[in-house]
């Protein structure tokens, strides 16, 4: 197929298809299944993966994408939440593919909600934003006759956020990978990235000065039910552009800006250069603002600075089900003060081999989203909320994320993670609504280590865990305050740290709440609440067993009448603040009525 008939697919575009990523195919297994009869299309999970072949087939439907009758074959599906779909044939057939998506049958032109010809080569990527509850029907073909086996996987985005005013970067691409010589147990590695200005204005780029762009790496672990961040680099800083288009028409300057529409790429070796690397205790992520020169102590083992994890924890003989990812994040002031700060992290599947290969890039980047999202991505289980502030006039974010799993034995796990996108108060202490009388066992907590000297000056930020303990209601784990301690182990940007629990309350829809790390300015908020995540629910009270003993019975009128004549407050059955005869009838109404 030709260009000329690539650009005739809709919704598909090049800024589309960078976001488009194969983590489905990873994250679930083939199901095999797809109906001829868009009618008979069988109902799919997303995330997932669907296998068959149009070979046999016949022609059930139509598009606008291209204008030949070609054999297809359906499968239906319906999303939980308003967010992006994207089905992505890349790597997986051999043939000249087409999909399309259908809010109906027989799906046509007229239903279309898009399509897509040539993405990948001549295989299909499709991206559209789709509806809560809504079902529907996605076409597999090919061009004009063409036919064969395919896998096409399935998963779920953020729907990207409109243009913004004035500059913004995100990553556009993570375009390469490097491995380093490991010390000890600890592997290092470095991402390349390619760099998007999707604003309105040019983005500065002004090597010597403190007016460029800072590069963040990052990489996770999606296993056993959920996402941990395994570990981080220091900061590369930026040196010039050399504009490129893969997020757009680029207006570009070579060298100081990267102008609009315009990307810049840089390799992974590039984003390892040590002397290049500052660290992250100088820099104001929620105003972009650090200083130039930056610190930079000596160092002298090939891990320094680098992004650092655990080898045991890439190993693939002791992760098999694991899926891991590499997340990239910018952070440019002029970017950041024009409130567009909120977009710059995206990542990328990774796979390793061996515990000592080089990981290999996966799919395509997911533009403009943290790694936490991979988590939804891959179980529509899990609740995300951003938890937003304002701090010097600008927002800073958190990103929550829970689940709660039934074990099928009257207990429950609860999993939080928590991901600081760009906040510099970061965070002190998590907590979550909980009875203080039914406290969690298998209590955990994971934090993600600093090193290499990251910690104001010379020495790293504690890696000390998070207390833990209950009070009034709620459930923590905190760690010291910025007066005890200015390099406590504080949820700082760019970081996520994990909370779980089990309990044998099942879940209901409550409250989190992040305490801040930093001071911060008259009228700044020192707590945020967070609602709409899975907590343990309040067990059921049963007011006329007044005894507690599991049993409404003559026993519970003795020991209410005993609390009534000694003026104990738990006697005031009415709730009028105070007690009297009618907390009496209040009570006996109660008894006989028992409990059901």
């Amino acid at each position: 197929m030709t260009d000329v008939t690539q650009s005739r697919c809709r919704p598909f575009s090049p800024a589309v298809l960078a976001a488009a990523c194969t983590l489905a195919v990873a994250a679930a297994p083939a199901a095999m299944g797809q109906s001829n009869a868009c009618a008979d299309a069988p109902l799919v999970a997303v995330p997932g993966s669907v296998s068959g072949t149009t070979v046999g087939a016949t022609a059930d439907g139509a598009d606008d994408c291209v204008n030949c009758s070609t054999a297809d074959v359906w499968v239906k599906f319906s999303s939980p939440f308003d967010q992006d779909v994207i089905a992505t044939m890349c790597g997986m057939a051999s043939w000249d593919t087409l999909l399309s998506l259908h809010t109906g049958c027989p799906g046509n032109a007229a239903n279309q909600v898009g399509c897509n010809d040539d993405a990948c080569s001549q295989r299909s990527t499709l991206r559209v934003t789709v509806q809560a509850g809504q079902t529907y029907y996605l076409r597999i073909s090919g061009w004009c006759g063409a036919t064969g086996s395919f896998t096409v996987g399935l998963s779920y985005a953020q729907t990207p956020p409109p243009v913004a005013e004035g500059p913004d970067v995100i990553v556009g691409e993570i375009n390469s990978s490097v491995r380093y010589t490991p010390v000890g147990a600890i592997s290092a590695y470095s991402f390349g990235a390619t760099s998007c200005n999707i604003g309105t204005e040019d983005a500065l780029w002004i090597v010597g000065t403190p007016a460029h762009p800072l590069v963040h790496q990052a990489m996770y672990r999606l296993a056993n039910g959920r996402i941990e961040q395994l570990g981080q680099s220091w900061l590369k800083h930026t040196f010039g552009t050399i504009d490129d288009g893969i997020c757009g028409t680029c207006n570009g300057h070579l060298g100081q800006v990267l102008g609009v529409g315009c990307s810049d790429p840089y390799v992974a070796s590039q984003n390892g250069d040590r002397n290049l690397l500052g660290p992250k205790w100088e820099v104001n992520a929620t105003t972009g603002v650090f200083p130039y020169p930056f610190t930079s102590p000596a160092w002298s083992s090939t891990i320094a600075r680098r992004l650092q994890v655990l080898t045991s924890e890439i190993n693939p003989a002791t992760n098999p089900d694991a899926v891991y990812f590499a997340e990239v994040q910018y952070i440019t002031a002029d970017d950041a003060q024009e409130g567009n700060g909120l977009n710059n992290a995206s990542y990328k599947r990774i796979t390793f081999a061996s515990a000592t290969a080089v990981p290999a890039l996966t799919g395509i980047a997911f533009r403009q989203e943290p790694a936490i999202n991979a988590w939804r991505a891959s179980d529509p289980g899990v609740t995300v909320v951003n938890a937003d502030y304002t701090e010097q006039g600008l927002i800073g974010r958190f990103i929550v994320a829970a689940k709660a799993t039934d074990l099928g034995n009257g207990t429950w796990d609860y999993e939080y993670a928590a991901r600081n996108m760009n906040s510099h108060r970061s965070a002190r202490a998590f907590a979550v609504r909980m009875p203080n009388d039914n406290l969690p066992t298998n209590v955990g907590f994971r934090d993600v280590a600093y090193h290499s000297g990251d910690g104001d000056g010379s020495i790293d930020f504690s890696g000390t865990d998070w207390v833990r303990g209950s009070s009034e209601g709620w459930y923590f784990w905190t760690t010291q305050s910025y007066a005890e301690n200015i390099r406590a182990n504080a949820l700082r940007w760019g970081t996520m740290y994990n909370f779980r629990f089990r309990s044998s309350l099942p879940p209901t829809i409550g409250e989190a709440r992040l305490t801040l790390f930093r001071p911060g300015a008259a009228g700044e908020p020192d707590e945020l609440l967070i609602p709409g995540l899975p907590v343990p629910s309040v067990p059921d009270v049963c007011e006329a067993d007044f005894d507690g003993n599991d049993e409404v019975a003559v026993p519970d009128i003795f020991a209410f009448l005993s609390a009534w004549f000694a003026e104990d407050a738990a006697a005031d059955f009415d709730s009028m603040n105070g007690l009297g005869v009618p907390d009496i009838f209040a009570f006996l109404a109660a008894w006989f009525a028992g409990c059901g």
